[in-house]
Parts: structure tokens; sequence; C-alpha cells
């Protein structure tokens, strides 16, 4: 049996040439008649641009160029956008800070983004974005950078409700970590602090990490001239 004497040469195959044009699709999230979802965009320095297919399978873009859906909360990132009737609220990358664009039936396109946060760039960070249509806000995830002034200073964690008719930033309640908030379509506090009377009025958190709890939590918003005031419950 003869034996080949190996050879070496340069393979035009590389990583580069693997991944430059692999595009992945993440976040699904049903939303009217279609899906929004988040594509990876090689040509554009591998960004996740929003993305909306019809029931028609039309594909459009929703986030313009320049903008990167993405979180940086808590190093790892997490759920960067919601759309609830015709809006639509995400978090971009380069400045953290929350977005809204909506959808414009007559045209039948999206109109331009507007920040609805104003948090000193990525100092001030959101993830996790539920919209609590009844009263008008957005419930997110807030990790707040601002006051680390020394290496032993630990960024603030709060679940926040942002009122959708201003720009204030809100407040919330610290905790260590906050993840996946939802409006509770079941519990609300009584008087003796049990959460036993059906009511849309508290925020049910969800935990699918090992070693984490479900609980149940007031959110409380910015009032000019009061601070930490609970938002009421209708």
């Amino acid at each position: 049996m003869k034996t080949a004497t190996p050879i070496l040469w340069d393979s035009p195959i590389n990583s580069e040439s693997i991944f430059e044009s692999k595009k992945t699709i993440s976040n699904l999230q049903a939303w009217k008649d279609g899906l929004l979802f988040l594509i990876t965009e090689p040509s554009e320095g591998n960004i996740n641009a929003l993305m909306y297919s019809d029931t028609n399978s039309v594909t459009k873009r929703v986030s313009p160029k320049g903008f990167n859906i993405r979180s940086k909360i808590h190093e790892y990132g997490g759920r960067p956008f919601t759309a609830d009737g015709d809006d639509i609220f995400y978090c971009n990358f380069n400045d953290q800070e929350i977005y809204s664009q909506s959808f414009l039936s007559a045209s039948n396109t999206f109109s331009s983004p507007v920040a609805v946060t104003d948090s000193h760039g990525d100092k001030v960070r959101y993830a996790d974005l539920s919209i609590d249509r009844k009263r008008n806000r957005l419930i997110a995830v807030r990790e707040d950078h601002r006051f680390i002034k020394t290496s032993v200073d630990e960024a603030k964690n709060s679940l926040i409700a942002l009122a959708l008719n201003t720009v204030e930033l809100p407040t919330g309640t610290e905790v260590k970590l906050y993840v996946i908030p939802a409006p509770s379509s079941t519990f609300v506090k009584a008087k003796d602090g049990a959460y036993p009377v059906p009511n849309k009025s508290y925020v049910e958190l969800d935990a699918p990490y090992a070693g984490s709890d479900i609980v149940f939590d007031d959110i409380v918003t910015t009032i000019p001239g009061v601070s930490n005031v609970q938002v009421p419950s209708s």
C-alpha cells in the first residue's frame, strides 16, 4: 500500500468566509397578523435589525440603518423589544435608550424612531420590556450604572414603569436582579400583604433561572417634585 506524503496549502475557506454572510434569526414575537423578529446583518457589522413579516410573507425592516436592537443589561443582555397595538418599543445598542416606532396603516410603513428615555448614554440600560396598555405605561427592567464611583460600587437594578406620555426617567424599587416582568392578570396585594384578590394591578415577575423566585412587586414612577410614589392600580 502506498502512503501519500502530506502537503500543506492555503485554503480559501476560513472562519470569516463562513460567517461573513450568515444571517441568524432570533426573538420571534407574534404581532398583528404577522411576526416580528431580529435578524443579524453581516453587511452592517452583524448588528441586529428588527424585521416584520406579514401574512403574505412580505418582510419589511422596522428599525432603520444605524440602529442595533440589543440590550447590554446584566452584561449578557435581555429581550430588547416588545410590541402592542400599532406600537413597537426597543433598546438601541449604541446608547441603550428605549425607542418607539409605530405602524402607519395608511401608508403600510413604519414611523421614524423616537427616543422615550434620556438616560445619560449606556450608563442606564433596559431590557425585558412589557406594555401595560391599561395604564399607558411601559414596564421594564433597569440597570443603573450612573452612581458607580469606585470598584466596590454596584449597579442598581430596578423594576420600573415608564409613562408613555412623558420622557421623564422613571425610578423603581431597587433589588439584586429583576428579569422578565409582565403585568399580572391574577393578583393584587391586599392590606395584609397577601395576594389573594384577582386584579390587573401588579407585576408578576417570571423567573426561569435556577434558584430564582417568582415574586409580586409594586411599581413606582417619577412625579414632578415627589419621589418613589406608587402608581395607582387603575
